[in-house]
Order: structure tokens, then sequence, then C-alpha cells
């Protein structure tokens, strides 16, 4: 599931098990109390023991409106024994809440059509290549990793967000050409195109300027490194 939410450029982040006392439940999203980042969907896998704590976050979260997937299997025990009543009883009010989600497979697919219904992007791209493919070429077909490697064989475009004052969306090509997209944004500003090699700022090539500050951007990918695709926060 991790390899095809990487390939289908969705970003996310792995909580882990010991993490709850490091969020806080806030108008529907899971919010980093030390970074600030914030999460507005959750998803679940293949769970059957989970500590109270997170249990506890989890509860808290859907009954403010946070979107939840579980996986495959309900979380069953808590990490102490004398816990697994609590965990039975929250478990029952999470998957209660309407905006809870159980798929009784991991099915990426479903997975990447939830996200896009409960929590779709800003960016769309349009014309061009979607995806970024990993075609494990250097592992046996049962290694599965969700980190990028060298040498390892990878085929078309990511893109990951990164979010500050401005939205930043950097795109690497890993074809072994220039690739052309055509994509949609909303933005405050006029986009640019910010080269990551040469240091060049420029306006992005806009083909058009639509209702809402959403604009329909080409751009060039070169190959082998990255370039920015930056933009304001979006406009209501």
């Amino acid at each position: 599931m991790l390899n095809g939410l990487q390939e289908e450029n969705r970003d996310f982040t792995v909580f882990p098990s010991d993490a709850a006392d490091q969020f806080r439940a806030q108008d529907g999203k899971l919010v980093n109390a030390s970074a600030g980042q914030e999460y507005r969907a959750f998803v679940l896998p293949m769970c059957e023991a989970l500590p109270i704590e997170t249990a506890r976050l989890l509860e808290a979260y859907v009954r403010q409106g946070g979107n939840l997937a579980i996986l495959e299997k309900v979380p069953r025990y808590a990490m102490k024994r004398e816990q697994d009543g609590e965990l039975k009883e929250l478990m029952e009010r999470i998957l209660a809440y309407p905006q809870t989600v159980f798929f009784e497979t991991v099915d990426t697919r479903q997975v990447l059509e939830w996200l896009e219904a409960v929590c779709p992007r800003e960016l769309r791209i349009l014309e061009g290549i979607r995806t970024c493919k990993k075609n494990f070429a250097h592992y046996p077909d049962w290694v599965i990793d969700p980190y990028i490697h060298t040498g390892e064989d990878l085929d078309g475009i990511s893109w990951t967000v990164f979010e500050g004052e401005r939205t930043n969306y950097y795109f690497v090509n890993y074809t072994d050409r220039e690739q052309e997209i055509v994509a949609e944004v909303p933005s405050g500003m006029r986009p640019e195109i910010w080269d990551s090699l040469t240091g060049e700022i420029r306006e992005a090539d806009v083909l058009e300027k639509g209702a809402g500050a959403v604009y329909r951007v080409r751009m060039r990918l070169p190959k082998g490194y990255g370039i920015f695709l930056v933009t304001s926060k979006s406009i209501a």
C-alpha cells in the first residue's frame, strides 16, 4: 500500500505506535503538537493490537469529524491486558461514526479513491505523465520498501507538496527525456517556476486563469533533476 501511495504521488507520514502524545485532535484534524503539521485522513491497516493512547486519540479525532479508514482488521488488543475492555468500547464508538470506513481487504485502489473523496488534492495533472512507477529491477519480488534508493529502477514523474507561507510543488522527472505536463492549481499569485539546478526563477507558462484564481499551467520537466512550481495559499 505504501508503494501504491507513492506511485500515485500521495504524501503520507507513518504514525509510530508511541506517537499519540505528540498529536492532538482539533477541528476534525490530527495536529502535530510540536511541528504544527495537520492531517485530514488516517489509515489504520491490518492492526490487531493498538496502544490505548492511540485509540483514545483516534476516537477524539473522528468525534470531531476526522476521516478514518480501517483496513482488514479491527484492533482487539491493547498493549496491556487490563485495557482490552476499554479498547473494545473505543473501537465500537469509532466504527459507529459516519466518517469511519472499514475495508475488508487491503486494496490500494480503494484507499486512493477514499482519499480523493475525503481530502482531494488541490493540484491536478490534466495532461502528461501522472504517476511515478517503481519497478524494483534490483530487488526480488517479495521485497517491500517504500523508500527510493540509488540505482533503483524508477519511471514517471514524482511530485511532493511543501506548505509554508507559500505552497511549493516539487516535481522530479525520472524518465530518460524531457517531459511536458499541464497542471491545474489554485493560487493567489501568478505561479512561478524555480529551477533547482540553475537557481533561475521565472513566471510559469500560464495557459488559462479560471474562476477562483485557479491557474492552468504548462510545465516542461527536464530529465534527471527537479523543479518547483511555487504558488501562494489557496483562495477559498
